[in-house]
């Protein structure tokens, strides 16, 4: 459950300006939703939030105590807040509730293979907290509304099948969050989503895909960019992703945590792979969009996904990049320096360029455990230690006094304050890798 204090919102709201025109778009976007022919039709408990948060925007401008036509500076902003928390029902007058209490159970949100809010609410924002990132978003304070939608729920892809029982894990274990996931299936190129077959391999089927999504239109044409500059075999993990992350385009939350879990060996399946010229992004920006291995599964030539094309899809949807705070690669060698880098990262743990705030990735250094020998374990305690707002990420998989087993050396970590960090090794204290 994520809250919003008064403090907060001004800080972030008050060099910021919001217009009568641009409270008219919030309503106009909130009737939008309302329309009655809509495919498909809203949830009765969707509907009602919706009016509850219409009622709430009509109101707004009342924050406008000198009648400009504007809503600025500290004073209003403090009113603009009072009057959206009159909607809120936490009990605290200086705060705001931004999404519904979870229940512990079930702890599964859906599949990889299902359009997110298909098994459950469409949203999980309040009608305050929906007000407020509309708010945030139209007055351009997009930190605000990303914060406002952090959650400790995990998006898990999973790439071989001992991943299947580290999915099973963190269902178990999930305590304050929900677990969308599943095991990518070995059809390269080819995606099934709620009945409906994708070519990735064809322009049209890209197109098709991503027009699915209902994105903004200047968010598609960059997803269909990113996925068709993914190589053939990775483009459907790719958009299996950019499925569940297409609501944070749309101003919903998605899952902050993200697991991608397989094999990752330099060593293996000979020279990098290399992405064609024609499939470059002609992007300065993407600069660690060059050859790169891939996270792959047993079935290598059907199951991967490689870093450069996951770069180059936060890209594409930046909004959703926001909301991504921890990210653990359950494979091996997967936090090097060029993986730091093709994530935006370095190993000072300066803010990442991709994922504004991301502030923890777990990884391996060497091997990592398979899922019935450790690996599990591990997941055990990233997802413990990730709950809430880590700040930081302890690489010691193991409890204090615990002697450290062969793959537990393996683990690196990298976190916003810290850098990246591994556990103690013999006749040291641990450190930043050299």
């Amino acid at each position: 459950m994520t809250t919003i204090t008064r403090r907060q919102f001004v800080r972030a709201m008050q060099d910021r300006t919001l217009t009568q025109q641009d409270v008219e778009r919030i309503i106009a976007d909130i009737e939008k939703r309302l329309d009655p022919e809509r495919k498909p039709p809203l949830a009765p408990e969707e509907r009602q939030r919706l009016e509850r948060e219409l009622n709430t925007v009509r109101g707004r401008m009342a924050a406008d105590k000198n009648h400009d036509g504007r809503i600025e500076g500290e004073q209003e902003m403090r009113a603009l807040f009072d009057l959206i928390d009159r909607v809120d029902h936490n009990g605290r007058r200086r705060s705001i509730r931004t999404q519904r209490r979870r229940s512990r159970s079930p702890r599964t949100a859906g599949s990889l293979y299902e359009t997110p809010g298909a098994s459950r609410a469409s949203s999980t924002l309040t009608a305050s907290g929906h007000v407020l990132v509309a708010v945030a978003r139209q007055a351009g304070a997009d930190n605000l509304a990303s914060n406002a939608m952090m959650n400790d729920d995990i998006l898990f892809v999973g790439m071989n099948p001992g991943a299947r029982r580290e999915l099973g894990t963190l269902r178990a274990r999930s305590r304050t969050g929900s677990v969308t996931g599943g095991m990518v299936h070995s059809s390269p190129g080819k995606l099934t989503i709620n009945g409906n077959e994708y070519d990735l391999t064809t322009n049209q089927g890209i197109r098709d895909f991503v027009n699915s999504l209902n994105l903004p239109s200047e968010v598609a044409e960059e997803v269909m960019k990113a996925i068709k500059a993914a190589p053939d075999k990775a483009r459907d993990e790719l958009a299996l992703i950019a499925l569940h992350w297409a609501p944070a385009e749309r101003g919903e939350p998605i899952p902050s945590r993200l697991v991608i879990s397989g094999h990752h060996n330099p060593s293996h399946h000979g020279d990098p792979m290399e992405l064609p010229e024609d499939q470059h992004i002609n992007d300065p920006d993407l600069r660690y969009v060059r050859a790169g291995r891939p996270v792959f599964g047993n079935d290598y030539h059907n199951v991967q996904l490689d870093l450069p094309s996951l770069a180059a899809l936060a890209k594409a949807m930046p909004h959703a990049a926001a909301q991504i705070e921890d990210i653990a690669f359950a494979a091996c060698n997967s936090l090097h320096p060029l993986d730091l880098e093709r994530l935006g990262l370095d190993e000072e743990g300066h803010r990442s360029t991709l994922f504004p705030n991301l502030r923890t990735v777990w990884g391996y250094r060497d091997k990592a455990p398979l899922a019935n020998l450790g690996g599990d374990r591990h997941l055990r305690v990233w997802e413990r230690r990730t709950r809430g707002r880590a700040r930081n990420l302890d690489p010691n998989p193991r409890r204090p006094g615990e002697e450290l087993g062969k793959h537990d050396r393996s683990v690196a970590t990298w976190d916003r304050h810290g850098g990246i960090a591994r556990p103690p090794r013999p006749g040291d204290a641990g450190g930043p890798y050299q």
